[in-house]
Formats: structure tokens, C-alpha cells, sequence
């Protein structure tokens, strides 16, 4: 669950068995038709901890169906510009089948940690689904393949895969396929921090989620949606409404059926208490994410949540918490991702160096330089190099120091020019310590030329230099140059107090923007109850009505005048009409899901079995209103009410202790 992860799925996650019984279920037809036919119709997310076995229960599969096609002289189509060959209709399936087996297959190994393998699988898919000229499962495989090149950490070669995705999946014509495809990208860019760019994209995935995806298929997306729109304001320093916005999405991310989508949504809050300096908050939110992930089964969600609880517990201080943490995010990080292992890493050398344990630090930090020197995550070193000079120059091996801080110079200035100063000014103070004084004098003046230096920055070159003047004897370069640093720091020490003020405003704001919500859903659930008071007086009163009707009808028949008949008559056809109005129940329930419509979407999507009578006794039970009260508005006995809320309660799942009442008012 790095931080830039942002794939959203429905989690009926896949697991080794259900492969199997697929297999198994497939009695005189080939195996590998029917697991891809049984593959079509569900998302293709292993559950982690079988993923490796799932990999190889499909590879026997694949190898099969291509074997099988093969002999039959198909080739598949790695031109992306070719032209697919006409092929019978047996002929097409069985290749489209091979395609979707191979994208289980890539989506298998990406999870169990060999993205190459991956790759190569996924490729190969987009090749036969080519041939197969089967547009949504191109799309399919693009997703796959952009999933392994997120998890080697090659973002640009991801970007250009999503715009891939994205052109397919609007070929194919498939909704839900461009909603993924478009959710990506949105994920892109917001990594890249183009706000505007982002909100464009994620207004129009919004507008397909809405119109043009089936009501089932909504949810899991519709939560992703309001993730992504919530980061768009955090990138737009809108804390508060990125706060409530996460919150939001977390009520449309069930954790029974949408644990992975809610984990995602719980990493990016917890970052953002983080960032706040709300570390309790971020702990409660991070706590959530690791159960979810020990019932998930998953390692690498497991070990992004141990990392940012020890992350909040460094900040607190509370550096034994901090380890255990990190000892248990050690334990799924051999397993996770690279980012994974070596944030790990990083922080278990932070940890060690507070605790004044600065041989082990230097030992973590030799083993990440060394396991990233060639990697794509060698940027990763950057920090380990700093903390190794830092090490030396404490032990007073200043030239070793300076050796580390001048690799960190040039691995920053070709990877990532904006922490070169850090690197140049921690090489400056050593240089004075060896006083060589006219190659510090020179790294200085580099320092003072970089555009937008840092004020923490700038204010420690001022005292560099002031250092410098001293060891050359110029006591009132000393002076001017002390009060410049002071200056500026005491302008950060201002900054940082507004800062904690802004924050704590952020969190009185993010308070009372939940306040305000929670009275709108008050006073829609006082609007239920005085519109189903309503209803109810209407419904009695139409039956005395029918009652009044009866008596009506017997006066008629036994009137003698005919100004009696007319009269009675006049009153019977008055209150005839009343019988013409809808049902008393069919018009709560549509005024119902008038006042507070998005309760019968959630409902409808967690439980999309419900009747359409289950559904109205839900809406009437939340409503308030009691079984007296609900059964002459469904028409129902006391006998039947009963026996309609067991079936309900079965329906729902819940269990004898639990009351309806309240489940349903939490919905």
C-alpha cells in the first residue's frame, strides 16, 4: 500500500481454492476454457498470501491453451499495428480464453512479487487478445501490465501504459473499463501533483460512474472517485475538505466487501494526520488498516500500515513502540515491494541513530546504498548516504564524512536537484571541521546560488559562513551574518506556529464540517419520521374512509327519497376517488428514497438480494417508526411482519444480539 498506490477494485478477491474448484467444475469441457469463462465475470485480484500458488495452478493452464492454439497455426499479434487475422468463432474463444487466463496469470505473479514475470505474461496476453480482436480484454491486460510497472517502480513507463489503457478501454466501449483505465490516470497525476488536470479527469470518470455504469458496479468506484477528489484538495492546501472527503469515501468502502479499496482510503488518511501532526488519528486509522490486511491475508498492506504506525510513534517519541512496529513490518517486507522493504530500512536507521545506536544505523544505511546502487529506486540511497557522513563526522572520521556527503551531491544533483543543498551544506561544515576553508567557501557560494533556497537552509549557510569568518578573524563579518541567520530563523519559528495554529484550524474546520453532516443526516432521518407519521395518518384514515364507505353503501340501499339518494350518492363517489390513490406504502417508500436517496443506493449495493418489500421495511424501520405502526402500512399482519424481519435479518447477516434498528440507522 505504497503511497502511490491507487488502484481501487471490488474485493471478491481470488483465492488457490476457488482455482481449483474452477478445475474441478469443469468435468467433460477443457479445463482452461471454463476457468476462463469463470474468470470473465469476476475481478482478477488474488488474495496475497496465494498468490504464488494461484501463479502456477494457471500456468499449467496457459501452457495448455497455447499449446492447443499453436497446433492450430494461430500466432499471436505483437504489432500493435497489424491486422488480425479472421479466425472461426471456436477459434476466437479459445483465444480470448488463453488472453484472459494469461491476465490472471500476470495479475498472480505481480502480487507474488516477480514483476517481470509478470510483464512478460501480460504482453503476451495484449498480443492474442489482439489476434482475438478483443478490445475489453486488451483492456484488461493493460491494467495488469500497469500494475507490474508500479510495482518495479517505473512510473513514466506506467504513465504511457495508462494512455494505452485509456485509448483501448474507449475503443472497447466498455464502461467500467474506462472508468479503471481513467482512475489511473487520475492517480498519475495527482502523483506528479497536477490538481487540475486531475479533477478534469476524475469529473469525468464521476459522470461515467453515474450514468453509465450498472448500479452494482458503481460503489467500489463511486468510494476511489471521492478518494481522488479528496486528494485534489489536499494538493490544493483544502486540508479540512480533503479530511472530510476521505471520511466520506469510507462510508461507501464497506470493509466486508470492499476491504482493499477501504485499506487504500485509510493509508491516505493516515498520511494526511501524519502530515497535520495528528499522530493519534493516524495511529486509529492505521490500526483499521492492519486488521483489514492480517484478515485480507496480505503482507504488503500489513507492512505499509506497521510502517506508518511507526512512523507517528518516531514522531511521538516513543521509540521501543517504534521498533516492534518495524520489526512487524519487517516481517511482511521481505515478501512486499521494494519502495516496502527499503522504507523499512530507512526507518529502522532512523529509530537506531535516535537511540543512539549509531553502528547499527551504519550498518542498515551500507546495506541500502548497496542494495539500490542499481536499481530504479537508487534515489532510495540518497537519504542513507546523508545519514552515513552524519555517522562518520560524530565519530570524527571527516574524510569518510566527506566522501559520503560529496556521492550524495552527485547521486542528487542527477536524480533529484532539489535536495542537493542539504548534501552541499552538510559537506560545508565538514570541510570547515578539516579546515580546508576555500573549498568550503566555494560549496557555499554554491549553495547561495540555487533559486528558492529553503529559509532552514538558507539561515545554516548564513551560519557556515559566519563560522568561516570567524576562523579568519572577521569579527563583524561574525556578527552581520549571525543576525542574518537569526533572523531568518526566527521567521521559521513563526512559520512553524502559524503552521500548528493552521493545523488545529484544519482539525476545528474538518470537526465541524462532520457536525454539519451529521445534522443534515439528523434532520433527514426527523424528515423520514414526520413523512412516515404522514403516511401512516393516511393510511387510517383511509380506512375509516372504506369504513365510512361501507356505511354509505347500506344507507343507500335503504334511502326512500331521492334527494336522500342524491346526497348519499354525492358523499359515496367523494370518497370512492380516495380508493384511486397509490398504496399508502408505495408512496412512503417513493417519498422515502426522495429524502434521503443515497441510503437506498448503499443499501442496495451492500445487499443487492434484498426484495423490493425487504427494502421497504428497511426504509420504514429506519424511518422510526415501530411494527405497529409498519404493519398496516405493507398490509401485513403481526404474525407476517415478524416472519418478513427474520427473513430480513437473515438476508443481512447479522447476528441474534444484533439490532436492526441500529444497523440500519448506521447504514
Amino acid at each position: 500500500m505504497a503511497s502511490t498506490s491507487t488502484t481501487f477494485h471490488d474485493e471478491s478477491l481470488i483465492t488457490a481454492q476457488g482455482i481449483r474448484e474452477m478445475i474441478r467444475d469443469a468435468h467433460g469441457t477443457s479445463a482452461p476454457d471454463h476457468v476462463a469463462r469463470s474468470l470473465r465475470h469476476v475481478y482478477l485480484e488474488p488474495i496475497e498470501a496465494d498468490a504464488a500458488e494461484i501463479a502456477e495452478l494457471v500456468r499449467g493452464l496457459v501452457e495448455a491453451a497455447r499449446e492447443r492454439i499453436l497446433r492450430a497455426d494461430i500466432e499471436p499479434l505483437y504489432n500493435e499495428k497489424g491486422t488480425p487475422t479472421r479466425l472461426p468463432k471456436r477459434e476466437r474463444e479459445s483465444v480470448s480464453n488463453l488472453a484472459m487466463l494469461l491476465a490472471m496469470h500476470s495479475m498472480a505473479l505481480t502480487v507474488a512479487e516477480r514483476p517481470e514475470e509478470a510483464l512478460a505474461a501480460g504482453y503476451e496476453g495484449v498480443a492474442w487478445s489482439r489476434t482475438a480482436n478483443n478490445l475489453e480484454q486488451q483492456s484488461i491486460l493493460w491494467q495488469t501490465i500497469v500494475a507490474a510497472l508500479d510495482r518495479t517502480g517505473r512510473f513514466e513507463e506506467s504513465a504511457a501504459a495508462v494512455q494505452t489503457h485509456i485509448q483501448v478501454a474507449r475503443a472497447s466501449k466498455s464502461p467500467q473499463q474506462l472508468v479503471l483505465a481513467l482512475a489511473q490516470h487520475v492517480g498519475d497525476l495527482l502523483r506528479s501533483w497536477r490538481a487540475d488536470e486531475a479533477e478534469r479527469v476524475n469529473d469525468q470518470v464521476l459522470a461515467i460512474i453515474r450514468n453509465d455504469l450498472p448500479e452494482e458496479a458503481r460503489h467500489p468506484q463511486y468510494a476511489a472517485a471521492l478518494a481522488h477528489r479528496a486528494r485534489i484538495a489536499v494538493l490544493r492546501d483544502k486540508l479540512s475538505e480533503g479530511i472530510q472527503g476521505l471520511r466520506e469515501a469510507l462510508r461507501w468502502a464497506d470493509a466486508d466487501r470492499f476491504a482493499v479499496t477501504r485499506c487504500i482510503i485509510l493509508n491516505h488518511l493516515g498520511v494526511l494526520y501524519l502530515d497535520l501532526a495528528q499522530y493519534r488519528q493516524c495511529i486509529e486509522c492505521q490500526h483499521e488498516m492492519v486488521q483489514l490486511a492480517e484478515a485480507l491475508r496480505s503482507d504488503m498492506i500489513k507492512g505499509w500500515g506497521c510502517l506508518r504506525l511507526a512512523q507517528a510513534n518516531i514522531w511521538l517519541k516513543e521509540y521501543d513502540r517504534a521498533i516492534e512496529l518495524l520489526n512487524q513490518a519487517h516481517e511482511c517486507a521481505p515478501n512486499g515491494p521494494p519502495d516496502l522493504v527499503l522504507s523499512v530500512a530507512q526507518k529502522r536507521a532512523e529509530v537506531q541513530l535516535a537511540m543512539n545506536h549509531p553502528e547499527e544505523a551504519e550498518r542498515i544505511c551500507q546495506e541500502i546504498v548497496r542494495d539500490v546502487k542499481d536499481t530504479p529506486l537508487k534515489i532510495r540511497a540518497l537519504s542513507a548516504m546523508l545519514m552515513l557522513g552524519r555517522i562518520d563526522e560524530e565519530c570524527s572520521r571527516l574524510d569518510r564524512a566527506s566522501e559520503h556527503f560529496r556521492e550524495a551531491i552527485a547521486l542528487a544533483a542527477r536524480e533529484m536537484p532539489g535536495r542537493i543543498a542539504a548534501a552541499q551544506l552538510a559537506l560545508a561544515g565538514v570541510l570547515h571541521k578539516l579546515e580546508r576553508y576555500d573549498d568550503m567557501t566555494a560549496v557555499l557560494n554554491e549553495v547561495t546560488g540555487i533559486v528558492g533556497l529553503h529559509p532552514s537552509y538558507e539561515a545554516k549557510a548564513f551560519r557556515l559562513r559566519a563560522a568561516l569568518a570567524e576562523s579568519r578573524g572577521d569579527l563583524r563579518a561574525v556578527i552581520d551574518l549571525e543576525r542574518q541567520a537569526v533572523t531568518i530563523e526566527q521567521q521559521l519559528l513563526e512559520r512553524e506556529a502559524d503552521q500548528s495554529l493552521r493545523n488545529a484550524r484544519v482539525m476545528a474546520q474538518t470537526d465541524l464540517l462532520e457536525r454539519e453532516a451529521e445534522l443534515e443526516r439528523e434532520r433527514r432521518r426527523r424528515v423520514e419520521r414526520e413523512l412516515a407519521d404522514v403516511v401512516v395518518a393516511l393510511g387510517d384514515r383511509k380506512r375509516q374512509a372504506v369504513a365510512v364507505e361501507r356505511h354509505l353503501r347500506s344507507v343507500l340501499s335503504q334511502s326512500t327519497s331521492q334527494a336522500e339518494r342524491v346526497v348519499t350518492k354525492a358523499l359515496h363517489d367523494a370518497i370512492g376517488s380516495l380508493r384511486s390513490e397509490r398504496e399508502p406504502h408505495e408512496t412512503l417508500h417513493h417519498h422515502l428514497s426522495v429524502v434521503d436517496e443515497e441510503f437506498y443506493v448503499r443499501l442496495r449495493q451492500r445487499f443487492p438480494d434484498l426484495t423490493r418489500k425487504q427494502e421497504r421495511l428497511c426504509g420504514l424501520i429506519r424511518s422510526g417508526l415501530s411494527s405497529k405502526e409498519i404493519g398496516p402500512v405493507l398490509g401485513l399482519e403481526p404474525e407476517g411482519l415478524k416472519a418478513l424481519r427474520k427473513r430480513l435479518r437473515k438476508r443481512l447477516g447479522m447476528e441474534q444480539e444484533e439490532r436492526l434498528e441500529a444497523m440500519l440507522a448506521e447504514l
